[in-house]
């Protein structure tokens, strides 16, 4: 007889959960912000441009030119760890998907920034120390003026004392990448553009040639991103204890000693009662109200404009891909843990 032949079905079995591809809308809320996390780095460098023509002068304006491609450029060459970073902790928050505290994101996480210190720490010792070759290499040649070289020089060296806090925010930020949460990255970078921009307005106009001209644009942009890792360790490492206000108890025992202690004041007791009870229920009612109408708009996502469009209107949004990653290291990192070594399987990683 000839054997039976099975499905393939039968022989592995179905598939225990189906994965569903994720629609337009939500295709186009992670990424728009991604865009503008990316552009962390040229917004800055951005900035630094506009505030140097404006306060400074040509001479300084003519150096930014080489002197931005130099650092641009070199920060490209570890961007390799934030790809690989956002890999590694998706991967690990797939697997941390039946559990709470997600233990091997949080060191999968903490090992990246671990990392990203020590490289970004070696990647500014070769440019502080390399400035010089690395500038007359992109610029092709010898004329260019002593003086503008000299600017050059200065905000690539001063540039190169950022590179840690640069390496360290590229990696966290893309390790909020990997666990789909893109509005921390951007609370962040814009308070980095902040501090930079008034930086740059206190720094640039200065006569001084260590601190004004590109030299101060420099200092602004790397006191920005050392700004910035402090808020994004701040962010992680601390979140806000919710307050829950208790609710008021009605002592109905002593309403009723009240209500029976004098025959002459019992129905005026009893209507103080009825008061004091409809009161309490409409303070209950309207707390009730404002903590809804306050959760509602805490709820709000930033893809509420684009759900208009691509998606069908619904009374609540769906807080099934509401992630924050705001206390989600509390009481496991520390802002000195930055200099410690990795282990060695986030090392090996």
């Amino acid at each position: 007889e000839m054997p039976e032949i099975l499905k393939a079905a039968q022989v592995v079995g179905e598939p225990a959960t189906k994965i569903e591809s994720p629609d337009v809308r939500k295709i186009l809320k992670f990424a728009i912000p991604a865009i503008g996390v990316w552009l962390c780095g040229p917004l800055l460098s951005l900035i630094d441009t506009s505030a140097v023509g404006v306060l400074s002068g040509t001479l300084n304006q003519a150096a930014l030119n080489p002197a931005v491609a130099v650092t641009d450029y070199a920060a490209l060459l570890i961007a390799f760890m934030y790809t690989g970073t956002t890999n590694m902790v998706a991967a690990a928050q797939e697997s941390d998907r039946a559990t709470i505290d997600k233990p091997r994101t949080a060191k999968t996480m903490i090992g990246a920034m671990q990392m990203s210190t020590f490289v970004g720490a070696g990647l500014g010792a070769v440019l502080f120390a390399f400035a010089r070759p690395l500038l007359k290499a992109i610029i092709g040649n010898d004329g260019i003026s002593p003086a503008v070289f000299a600017a050059a020089m200065k905000y690539v060296r001063i540039r190169a004392l950022g590179m840690p806090a640069a390496a360290v925010i590229g990696s966290t930020q893309a390790a909020c990448l990997g666990m789909q949460d893109i509005r921390s990255p951007l609370y962040v970078l814009a308070a980095a553009a902040v501090v930079n921009f008034f930086g740059d307005v206190l720094f640039v106009g200065n006569s001084h040639p260590l601190i004004g001209g590109a030299a101060g644009a420099a200092w602004a942009t790397v006191i920005s991103q050392y700004v910035a890792v402090a808020f994004f360790l701040r962010w992680l490492c601390n979140k806000p204890e919710k307050s829950i206000n208790p609710p008021k108890v009605l002592n109905v025992s002593s309403k009723i000693m009240e209500m029976t202690s004098t025959q002459n004041g019992r129905k005026r007791n009893l209507r103080d009662a009825l008061e004091t009870l409809k009161l309490t229920n409409r303070r209950r009612k309207f707390q009730d109200r404002m903590e809804k109408f306050a959760a509602e708009r805490r709820g709000r996502k930033l893809g509420s404009a684009m759900s208009k469009l691509f998606g069908p209107k619904t009374d609540a949004p769906a807080k099934d891909d509401e992630f924050s990653v705001r206390g989600f290291l509390k009481n496991r990192f520390s802002p000195t843990d930055l200099l410690k070594v990795p282990d060695k399987e986030s090392r090996r990683e």
